[in-house]
């Protein structure tokens, strides 16, 4: 009886070791990226979204307390005063409001790693937006004719059949479907990268 019952407490032990080492790994997958983390603070969660306005699609729900990647940051819909987004995963459609996350330094401006702008001409008069989608602030009439400069861009809403939005270096966003992509010369990219 008394090797049964210790074979028991072993197996028990055991089991417990096993599942604390698959809660750890799960906490540290949440925490992966290139750069530094962030705690999540909002008492109910935070949803993470496809683009950086909270008119994009929920894409996750981190709970509170999570510590997770902060890959890159942009502007965009304001949140308790911050307009702050954070990309917090390596393919760009996971974004949070950085109103609810305590980041551990310095986030890098998307997009991560050295890449050159992208010009682009606007094809009508159009208005840029402090996120990518028309349901966000106003920032400033653009001219047809008048060149921008992209840093990256997201899928966001359709504009007639178009969800691509550039991320301007003006901290403000344009809907692709009013921009024409041009060479922007030496060290320029042709076509804006993902913002990631």
């Amino acid at each position: 009886m008394g090797s049964s019952k210790t074979a028991i407490r072993f197996g028990a032990v055991a089991a417990a070791v096993a599942i604390a080492a698959t809660v750890g790994a799960a906490t540290s997958a949440q925490a992966s990226g290139p750069g530094p983390t962030g705690v999540v603070t909002a008492a109910s969660g935070l949803n993470a979204r496809q683009a950086p306005t909270t008119q994009a699609t929920k894409t996750f729900a981190y709970q509170r307390g999570v510590t997770v990647g902060l890959y890159c940051r942009t502007t965009g819909t304001s949140v308790g005063g911050s307009r702050v987004w954070y990309s917090t995963n390596s393919s760009g459609t996971r974004w949070v409001t950085g109103a609810y996350v305590d980041a551990s330094g310095p986030v890098p401006r998307c997009p991560s790693g050295a890449t050159g702008d992208a010009k682009a001409v606007a094809t009508t008069g159009l208005t840029l937006r402090s996120g990518p989608s028309t349901s966000d602030q106003v920032v400033a009439p653009l001219q047809s004719g008048s060149s921008v400069w992209a840093r990256c861009k997201v899928r966001s809403q359709s504009v007639d059949s178009n969800d691509l939005w550039y991320y301007l270096e003006s901290d403000s966003w344009a809907s692709a479907r009013y921009l024409r992509n041009v060479n922007g010369g030496p060290g320029a990219n042709r076509i804006p990268v993902w913002c990631r």
